[in-house]
């Protein structure tokens, strides 16, 4: 349909009209049908929001709990890693120093005694480093660690908006926007004032 002139509008109007008989009749046939379905639908909707209404919030006091486990966790497997890192390092210092040693040493025993102990020193490094702290794990959930930025100050972000450092997108602290930064080049981010990085775990299951 083309409405070019005044019999092609009054034509318009005529089929609008037969159009709304049409929806009518469908509808004056259909709804009578249709109401107590809907009706009966809208309460059973209901009846499951509210028996679920309990269960999400169990759900979400538990995944709390478990969250703020496992953000404690990581961080003592953390503190932990460290510790044995520097305990491998400072073994194989000691080793390293006793293969100096046995360089320079005056007798063949004694060069083949500080070479052995040289020897258990990096063996006693690599087992240290062998016992990786593991995180715990369960059966029906699971967890996925990542990183996430916040704004701690925004008076600093807002300065090195200012300067031009940081992109001016952000004075909206769009969380979204902040995070696809993070996410695109995340060395860059950890340098910007004003903001922190910070681990996050989501719940799975």
């Amino acid at each position: 349909l083309v409405v070019r002139t005044p019999d092609d509008y009054a034509l318009a109007d005529n089929i609008l009209s037969r159009i709304r008989e049409g929806r009518k009749k469908v509808e004056e046939k259909l709804d009578p049908a249709i109401e107590p379905i809907r009706k009966g639908l809208d309460a059973l909707y209901a009846l499951k929001r509210e028996l679920l209404k309990y269960l999400d919030t169990a759900e979400a006091s538990v995944k709390s709990q478990m969250k703020t486990f496992k953000l404690a966790e990581a961080r003592e497997i953390a503190e932990e890693q460290r510790l044995r890192d520097e305990e491998a390092e400072r073994l194989r210092a000691q080793a390293l120093a006793k293969e100096v040693k046995a360089q320079t040493a005056r007798t063949a025993p004694m060069q083949e005694k500080l070479s052995e102990q040289a020897a258990e020193l990096q063996v006693q490094a690599e087992q240290v480093e062998a016992e990786v702290p593991q995180a715990i794990r369960v059966v029906g959930s699971s967890t996925r660690m990542s990183k996430k930025v916040k704004v701690v100050s925004l008076l600093l972000l807002i300065r090195d908006i200012a300067s031009g450092k940081i992109p001016s997108d952000v004075l909206s602290v769009n969380q979204s926007v902040l995070n696809a930064y993070f996410k695109q080049a995340p060395d860059e981010v950890v340098t910007w004032q004003g903001v922190s990085i910070y681990d996050d775990v989501q719940i799975v299951g």
